[in-house]
């Protein structure tokens, strides 16, 4: 029978497996993942929502806008952009 330390590496190993078959990092996946849940939000709401630290979140979501995977909409009560998740069409 394995210890927990060998259980706890079995599982971070099949969960690094897991990953490396997505095109996203956990983090971009979790930023992703709240803009389903409420989408239109901004950076700092991001930043809230998933723990993530403001300037990793405002690199992550400039990389995924390059992507094409979120857009930047300027909200008309304020300067700043807010996200959106954008609508990926799907392949067949």
């Amino acid at each position: 029978m394995a210890t927990m330390e060998q259980q706890l590496h079995m599982a971070q190993q099949a969960l690094a497996a897991a990953y490396s078959l997505c095109p996203l990092t956990p983090r971009q996946y979790r930023v992703l993942a709240s803009l389903a849940e409420k989408d239109g939000v901004s950076q700092t709401a991001i930043v809230a929502y998933t723990g993530v630290d403001r300037s990793t979140v405002a690199s992550m979501v400039r990389q995924m806008a390059k992507r094409g995977l979120v857009g930047r909409h300027r909200s008309r009560e304020d300067a700043r952009a807010n996200i959106r998740l954008r609508q990926l069409a799907a392949t067949p």
